[in-house]
């Protein structure tokens, strides 16, 4: 059955498709088409075979579906946790790890599930304990169960979804350790002291001289890419080289490459030397961890080379689909992990596609870059889906840099890490590694300097299923004329059309909509005009951060910015804002400005003269200016027709103030069919001013002043604008206690319907270009 292992490898995946996306029409399609495929190729041995294996397959994913419970109560306070040190991982005063809770059952029995557990650690000396541990720990907690958190703006990443497809349904806070002891590891249990070794070889690659040798080391030969520096990661992205920094079928190839010329140099035999690698790559899989793309570049060299040994006929396309069935039957839900989809689809389009339909291209180089072209078309729409963006600059870059990185980078690194077994204390290790840190210093410099040229990324927002299907069949369909050498430039046409539709359906949507992102206890409010014609935001939210000691400080960035506002703003296919509106001048309005600016340009920001006088607003300012921002200091009254839909006039403050809640610029707004008035923190001493001034005012929609607190949002002021519609942006269980009692009281009282992203998520208003406009909430209940 050389090379028919696809067909029951395919038919598995769509079967794991179907369970996940609840018989989707696509997947269905795409079993129906695989099975009638399997049944046309008209041999029995292929057909059977790729039942029974998609037999299993559901087998195996009912199976772990239905097991795939909680048995814990949720109210527990007391647990006993065993802690495995690979999967620990401290950041500043912060201790995060996978555990697993042992509770005992009835007749002796320990039931075991997954949790992650969070800590705040007290001191450094904690920190260095957990940083240093290299055994497996059991400990007794108190503390609490929590849900995990669902996504609360729109393909915001789920963080319940992601833990329950690993199995996981709590998060553990811990507040107090009754006891830490470690434990010790029995000899027969393998897997575990696999574990233990791995964490002994990263704890001794982080005690190079230079970090930055140390976290490319664990990056590029154990897969601990976590380490690394996160402007490090940021670098790379950009130029869509992150994929350089996880180990990939070519770095295990080169590595088998490295073992077999060793041992032919020690003149070692060829069955000697299949025979040790058959221990060597499952042995090196898991010190690397294990991951996906790990697991799926071990398996497929691992898989011929035993083929060979036992008489089977194993073609690398075999291997492949090998690797991918075991993959299912160990757990089905990777399937929804970047890193698998990209991983097994680049590795078999390299597989399937026949070299020879390139031979019109005369030179090499040119054939590398269109195979790269290629590569990159069949990543964008995943790309796409999870990060709302790419790089078109990785078809040059990954030619370059893979060079840089296998065949110069990485056999240093190998061969740094041997010399540290022996030498790692000695003034000439020393030396080496710091010319290694010379040199890593160098390419990153090198890719500072070609982001520093301007933004490589392609703004798509998150496309539709429907778009990601039809352009992976415009694919298929452009392959196949030019094996035939038929109809090439009509399916070339074709492809860039879809293309076309996958990038700008997103960006160019006939909607109108207005949406109050959650951005925790903070403001921040994305308008977005019909077929892309522009983006503005009002107010961008933010948190007070407060200075730590050296030790507690957290090297990964968790700032709002990054988590919520720019991917929020991103997946609407927004690359860059026309326009930003701050209301004042307080953090939780502007304090996210400055790093939004630094993924999202800026065209102009609008503010209340006075709000300058903000330390941090007048800082924000002064980078926005130097990066090209237009800066318009006002006072009221002044208007924007910005479109035929969306109209603003500023109704407040016409006064100089000084940035506080009571100089909120005030916003009235025609968008779409309705009226809206955007009060920022406006308190209500400042709602009489407005009504002495507009004593006629009257709105469809309120943007609720300072989040529902008590001192906005008067009666007098809401019976005089008759608002239909109260939005109130607050966080969730925020110490304040926004929004306020009374206020809920008084919007009610006129019969307002309310909604709050402490309760609802983010809230989106959607008008289509025919017909009346609604709201939705993203928690829907």
């Amino acid at each position: 059955m050389r090379n028919f292992w696809i067909f029951p490898a395919l038919l598995s995946l769509s079967s794991v498709l179907i369970f996940f996306t609840n018989a989707h029409f696509i997947s269905v399609l795409v079993v129906l088409f695989g099975i009638s495929r399997i049944v046309c190729i008209g041999i029995p041995k292929v057909i059977v075979t790729s039942f029974i294996i998609m037999g299993f397959t559901v087998l195996f994913t009912s199976r772990f579906i239905m097991t795939n419970q909680t048995d814990l109560a949720g109210n527990e306070q007391e647990f006993v946790v065993e802690v495995n040190p690979t999967q620990s991982k401290v950041d500043g005063d912060q201790l995060q790890f996978y555990g697993t809770v042992l509770k005992k059952k009835k007749y002796g029995k320990v039931k075991k599930e997954k949790i992650v557990g969070f800590y705040q650690l007290k001191n450094e000396k904690e920190q260095i304990f957990w940083k240093k541990n290299q055994s497996f720990i059991e400990l007794t907690a108190k503390g609490s169960l929590e849900q995990p958190e669902n996504n609360r703006n729109f393909a915001q990443f789920n963080y319940r979804k992601f833990l329950k497809r690993e199995t996981i349904h709590w998060v553990l806070k811990i507040n107090k350790f009754e006891k830490v002891e470690k434990k010790k590891i029995a000899i027969w249990q393998i897997p575990k002291i696999v574990d233990l070794l791995r964490r002994k070889l990263l704890l001794h690659i982080e005690s190079y001289p230079i970090d930055k040798v140390g976290e490319f080391t664990g990056a590029l030969l154990f897969g601990n890419s976590n380490q690394l520096e996160e402007t490090t990661r940021l670098n790379f992205s950009k130029l869509g080289l992150i994929h350089l920094l996880s180990i990939s079928g070519v770095h295990v190839q080169y590595l088998v490459t490295v073992f077999r010329r060793l041992f032919r140099r020690f003149k070692l035999s060829k069955e000697l030397t299949d025979e040790a690698l058959l221990l060597m790559l499952p042995l090196y899989g898991a010190l690397a961890g294990g991951q996906t793309s790990i697991f799926r570049a071990v398996s497929m060299r691992w898989l011929p080379i035993l083929g060979e040994k036992i008489k089977l006929q194993c073609s690398s396309l075999d291997a492949w689909s090998l690797t991918l069935i075991i993959s299912l039957w160990l757990k089905p839900t990777q399937i929804f992990s970047v890193g698998f989809q990209l991983s097994y689809l680049l590795t078999l389009f390299l597989l399937l596609f026949p070299l020879n339909l390139i031979d019109f291209l005369k030179h090499d180089v040119m054939k590398s870059l269109f195979i790269s072209s290629m590569m990159l078309l069949m990543s964008i729409p995943i790309l796409a889906y999870h990060f709302y963006e790419f790089s078109w600059a990785t078809v040059i870059a990954t030619s370059l840099f893979t060079l840089i990185f296998i065949y110069g980078l990485l056999p240093i690194l190998l061969a740094l890490l041997i010399a540290s077994i022996f030498w790692l204390n000695q003034p000439f290790f020393q030396f080496l590694v710091e010319i290694v840190g010379i040199l890593i210093s160098w390419i990153e410099s090198f890719l500072q300097k070609i982001n520093s040229i301007g933004s490589f990324m392609i703004t798509t927002g998150r496309p539709k299923f429907i778009f990601i299907f039809l352009f992976f069949s415009c694919i298929l369909i452009f392959i196949m004329q030019l094996e035939k050498r038929k109809h090439r430039f009509l399916s070339l046409v074709t492809l860039c059309v879809s293309l076309g539709c996958l990038i700008f359906s997103t960006r160019f949507d006939s909607s109108l909509k207005v949406v109050v992102l959650d951005v925790g206890q903070g403001d921040s409010i994305l308008i977005k005009d019909r077929f892309g014609k522009g983006a503005y935001l009002i107010d961008t939210g933010g948190a007070l951060t407060f200075e730590k000691k050296k030790w507690a400080k957290k090297k990964k960035n968790t700032s709002i910015a990054q988590n919520k506002l720019i991917p929020a703003i991103k997946a609407e296919g927004i690359s860059y804002l026309n326009g930003v509106f701050i209301s004042h001048g307080h953090v939780d309005h502007m304090g996210a400005l400055a790093e939004l600016s630094e993924s999202i340009p800026i065209k102009e920001i609008s503010y209340a003269t006075g709000s300058e006088t903000k330390p941090a607003f007048r800082k924000a300012l002064k980078k926005l200016k130097k990066a090209g921002t237009r800066l318009n200091s006002l006072l009221a009254p002044e208007e924007w027709s910005i479109s035929s839909d969306i109209k603003l006039k500023a109704l407040y403050p016409s006064e100089v103030g000084q940035g506080d809640n009571r100089d909120s610029l005030t916003l009235y707004a025609e968008i779409g069919q309705i009226s809206w008035l955007f009060t920022g923190d406006l308190d209500s001493e400042g709602e009489l001013k407005l009504l002495r001034k507009y004593p006629k005012a009257k709105v469809n929609v309120l943007k609720v002043g300072h989040h529902g607190s008590s001192t906005s949002s008067s009666s007098i002021f809401l019976k005089t604008i008759e608002a239909r519609v109260g939005l109130i942006s607050a966080g969730l269980d925020n110490q304040f206690q926004h929004p306020r009692p009374e206020t809920i009281s008084r919007l009610k009282e006129q019969n307002m319907i309310i909604f709050r992203t402490d309760l609802d998520g983010a809230i989106y208003y959607t008008e289509p270009l025919t017909g009346q406009g609604s709201f939705r909430r993203i928690m829907e209940k």
